[in-house]
């Protein structure tokens, strides 16, 4: 795993980590950043920036369906929805 964090005067403000699966294939996930920066195009820049130093691989990532900002923004970036996921929950007393 490696994780890439962006700092703005000594404050980290956006962050990602990547995890290698496969040798050509990577999972993107944790993908942040603080909401006064969102809109700045630094969550964009980040990405293009590590899709160009990673342009030999293939790239995979799971989101919220309902995180409507993110799933615009992966497919301006190339993404395309493949599946779903059901929600998934446990009860805390079948633990």
């Amino acid at each position: 795993m490696e994780w890439i964090c962006v700092y703005h005067r000594g404050q980290p403000i956006a962050n990602v980590c990547l995890e290698k699966v496969y040798e050509n294939l990577l999972i993107l996930s944790n993908f942040y950043v603080i909401p006064n920066m969102r809109s700045q195009v630094i969550g964009r820049g980040l990405l293009s920036s590590i899709f160009k130093d990673y342009k030999a691989h293939r790239w995979m990532l799971f989101v919220n369906r309902e995180n409507i900002g993110a799933v615009a923004l992966y497919k301006k970036l190339g993404f395309k929805i493949r599946g779903q996921v059901a929600n998934v929950d446990k009860d805390r007393n079948g633990i």
